[in-house]
């Protein structure tokens, strides 16, 4: 279908979005979890964490987004583009639970290793990203986490 839009001279830009996080994201995802746990002071069971996340604000998406539309706007890109959407710092679950534990006002409770992975877990993060030409994600992941867990 795509095909036929850029064979009619249209634009056509398919970004591959990796795991999103933002203020008011309600996503079943693992922050959200995380903090779920938090706010309720509850334990969370987890697996042992080995697995990487490759977290990208959706802000930072959004800024994407715009500069691709503005790029279309002055003809600098046509025909069909493909980009990934990658911090391209990829982090275990372990490790963001470390963070999170070393940031946060109140105690994170959390019960690593309680849980098995699941039979066909991805372990890895995808290691060959092609973002889109001078874009990078800009907002830090500690500040980030600070805010939508403490709200500062």
């Amino acid at each position: 279908m795509l095909k036929y839009f850029v064979d009619k001279k249209t634009t056509v830009v398919s970004l591959k979005i990796f795991d999103t996080y933002g203020v008011n994201d309600t996503g079943n995802k693992i922050l959200n979890l995380l903090l779920k746990s938090y706010k309720k002071k509850i334990t969370l069971n987890l697996s042992p964490g080995k697995q990487e996340i490759d977290l990208v604000n959706v802000l930072d998406i959004s800024k994407l987004i715009n500069k691709v539309i503005l790029d279309i706007k002055r003809k600098k890109l046509k025909g069909f583009k493909k980009y990934t959407v990658s911090s391209k710092k990829p982090i275990k679950i372990i490790k963001l639970v470390e963070i999170l534990k070393q940031n946060l006002k109140y105690d994170l409770k959390v019960n690593v290793g309680a849980l098995r992975y699941r039979k066909n877990e991805s372990m890895k993060c995808l290691r060959k990203t092609f973002n889109y030409p001078k874009w990078k994600a800009t907002n830090s992941l500690s500040k980030d986490l600070k805010k939508i867990f403490d709200g500062n």
